[in-house]
């Protein structure tokens, strides 16, 4: 898209295996429009919340995708208590803690989603 939305913002990574923050959602359909083009049909788009939650839950029916177990979160995300509290305050890279059990990687935790 040949923008940079995330320059000069706080507590952003610039590494190739951080996750993309601070994008205008504007931006985010532009690209997914670009897409749709390239592919000559709309096949791409983002998922709703409920399909969302569906993956992040991975078949659970528990709190987390990995259980009840409060004490396991920070092997499954990055959050408050294992970030920002201990001056990590920026997003983190990708693929760091454990996938949930469909193989899916940062669903607990570093970023907000956009649906």
């Amino acid at each position: 898209m040949e923008t940079t939305p995330w320059l000069g913002k706080n507590n952003v990574q610039l590494h190739a295996q951080h996750p993309a923050i601070e994008l205008p959602t504007r931006q985010v359909l532009d690209f997914l429009a670009k897409l749709n083009d390239a592919a000559g049909e709309e096949i791409y788009r983002l998922p709703t919340e409920a399909e969302w939650e569906y993956a992040c839950r991975a078949g659970t029916t528990t709190q987390w995708s990995f259980g009840e177990d409060e004490s396991l979160l920070g092997d499954h995300s990055w959050y408050y208590d294992n970030a920002s509290r201990v001056g990590l305050a920026y997003a983190h890279p990708v693929g760091t803690k454990q996938p949930n059990t469909w193989g899916l990687y940062d669903m607990h935790g570093n970023v907000w989603e956009l649906c």
